[in-house]
């Protein structure tokens, strides 16, 4: 599933006949995601010609102080979020168009990352920025909010072509700051700890030997962190391990609790207990 949003000159015709319908500004909002429990988001861009609308569109969010803050990172391996070109043409005249999908809502969540496509033929720098900052409002957790002049319109932002009835106004309008300031207010959502789940399964039986016991995260993903307790206290610093295929050598045979805690810029959101037998 994708959202998108497609931005489209009016013929002149149509345009007057909305003249009287419009209001200057939205005051609305909608969720249509989870938020994110950590206090960043981590960005990549692989579009060179939005790169100075997805810098535009981070730094608006940012300022907006809605509770979340998106950073950039050049290894896309390590981003959250990846701005990309989309094949093919968008929508009118000017071309723009942004894809943010791939997950159950939709939209990209912090359970299932999903890159940003851009469509490559926007000619607008001013619709470039909006693009970006649309589909960086879903990434919070914004769904589509079909009120003119809103930034989460679905059928394009009606203020950049019709400056004298919307206003210039920010990148980011008040209704969208309200939106994430609400959302971001709430309890972090509670993780599935499936996310956290590894190699070997719980309740593992295997016999005992003086080399070190490989262990695998199920779930791999090298923005994440992984931390790992081996809840043997006795092998002192060896006790602890990061990363996504750790080792460790157990001194004696028994029954161990190995905990995994998977992080997300340093904020744990899913942590797995799981039994090992050594006999």
């Amino acid at each position: 599933m994708a959202t998108r949003l497609k931005l489209r000159l009016s013929a002149p015709g149509a345009v007057l006949a909305l003249l009287l319908a419009l209001a200057p500004a939205a005051e609305a909002y909608r969720f249509a995601g989870p938020r994110w429990p950590n206090e960043t988001i981590s960005v990549a861009n692989r579009a060179p010609r939005y790169e100075g609308a997805v810098r535009a569109a981070v730094r608006a969010w940012n300022r907006a102080g809605v509770g979340v803050r998106f950073t950039r990172v050049s290894d896309v391996r390590r981003a959250r979020v990846v701005f990309r070109y989309a094949r093919g043409g968008g929508g009118g005249l000017l071309g723009c168009e942004g894809i943010a999908g791939g997950t159950g809502a939709g939209y990209p969540t912090p359970f299932a990352p999903m890159g940003v496509a851009v469509i490559r033929s926007c000619r607008s720098p001013v619709l470039r920025r909006l693009t970006a900052a649309h589909e960086l409002g879903h990434v919070l957790g914004l769904g589509h909010e079909d009120r003119r002049c809103a930034l989460m319109n679905s059928t394009g932002n009606l203020r950049t072509r019709l400056p004298f009835l919307c206003g210039p106004g920010p990148l980011i309008r008040r209704d969208d700051v309200r939106g994430a300031r609400a959302l971001y207010r709430r309890k972090p959502p509670t993780v599935n700890a499936q996310v956290a789940v590894f190699n070997p399964g719980d309740g593992s039986r295997m016999p005992w030997r003086a080399e070190p016991v490989g262990f695998s995260a199920a779930v791999r993903n090298e923005a994440l962190g992984y931390r790992w307790d081996f809840g043997d206290p006795g092998s002192g610093t060896a006790n602890t391990a990061t990363g996504l295929d750790p080792t460790h050598a157990f001194a004696s045979p028994g029954t161990y609790t190995v905990t995994l805690q998977v992080l997300d810029g340093g904020t744990v959101i899913a942590t797995s207990r799981q039994r090992l037998e050594l006999f």
